[in-house]
Formats: C-alpha cells, structure tokens, sequence
C-alpha cells in the first residue's frame, strides 16, 4: 500500500537486448540523490522530477528526504548503490541487483516486491526469446539461413531467464543479451527485431 499526498510516476522501456515491457515507477516519498552517474542526473533532471533532489552532499538534503549515496556507504545513507557492481543495498535489508533502467525500481520499491518484479520481466524474457525463435526458424528456412545464428543463443536466454529467480542472476542474462544484440545489429538483410 502507498499513501502519499503526491505520487510521482515515470516509465522507462526495459530491453534484454529485445524490449521486453515498459517499467513503470511509482513512489510517494522524497528522494535525495548523492553524487549519481551522469547519465541518472540528466535522466532525473530532463524528467523535472520535483521530489527527487540531486546534489554533491548529503549535507544539502532536505532531512525528511530519502538519502540514495551513490559514491559511498555513508552511515546516514538510507540507499546505497554500486554503479560499478549494479546493486542496491538499503539499511537492514539484503542487497538486490539490477541492468539498465531497473536502478529505478531497485531503489523505490521494497527488496521483495522488486525481486517478485525481476522474476515476472525474466519470465516475460524468456518467453519472448521463445517467440523471435520461432521466428528466426521461419526466416531461416526461407531465406538461406537467415538469422540461424541467434537460435542458440535465444534458446539459451529463454532457458536461463526463465529459470531466473534472483535479481543476483541479471548480469549472466545481461551479458548473453547484449551478445545477442551484437549478433542481430550485424544481420543486415533479416533483423529478429529492431534497435
């Protein structure tokens, strides 16, 4: 349950390598970010969002804000993330992993909602990764071995998303989507799908 005079909400498409869903974020709370990557503070700042806060010191957030340290593991930091490792560690709680845009959801919701959220886009993955399959099986016996290249690997990503359930087993899939997307991008004549 979320209860909040306001409730901030934004989406963000989230691919691996194929989009898989839009992700939609809600949250009611205020947010301080602490020295974020580059890309998240102009993401946050071309989105206008008023509740969340980025600065350089923890010193210049509002003290009802959430505090999101993205450097260090300060002992008045109520989030902490790793860019470099892709986790997300709140005070009391184990850590959760995330890729691309699910930063998001790692740091708003609550470790076992967003866990429950990886294992339901990892089944969508997978399935998914069934279908182009199929259809890669389809061009292939149509056009001369067309994208026969990708049904390995899409028949890896099916299995191993859909057997995901830990977010810790995101960099694994990650890694074999963006082979696949490297392989797909160098198809000139058949993409399985587009960029």
């Amino acid at each position: 349950m979320m209860q909040g005079k306001e409730i901030y909400a934004f989406s963000k498409p989230f691919e691996m390598p194929f989009k898989v869903a839009n992700v939609l974020f809600i949250w009611s709370d205020k947010y301080c970010f602490i020295q974020p990557p580059v890309e998240i503070e102009k993401e946050i700042n071309s989105l206008g969002l008023k509740n969340i806060n980025v600065t350089e010191s923890i010193n210049s957030c509002n003290k009802n804000a959430k505090k999101v340290c993205f450097t260090s593991d300060l002992d008045n930091c109520d989030v902490f993330v790793n860019p470099s490792q892709k986790l997300v560690r709140k005070k009391g709680k184990l850590p959760v992993f995330y890729e691309s845009s699910l930063v998001y959801g790692a740091i708003f919701a609550e470790p076992d909602v967003y866990e429950c959220q990886v294992k339901r886009l990892m089944k969508r993955t997978s399935e998914l990764a069934l279908l182009y399959n199929a259809k890669s099986e389809g061009i292939a016996a149509r056009a001369d071995g067309c994208s026969s290249d990708l049904q390995g690997d899409l028949t890896s990503l099916a299995s191993i998303s859909g057997q995901t359930n830990k977010s810790e087993e995101l960099r694994g899939i990650y890694f074999l989507g963006e082979s696949l997307r490297n392989k797909n991008n160098k198809i000139t004549t058949c993409k399985l799908w587009g960029e």
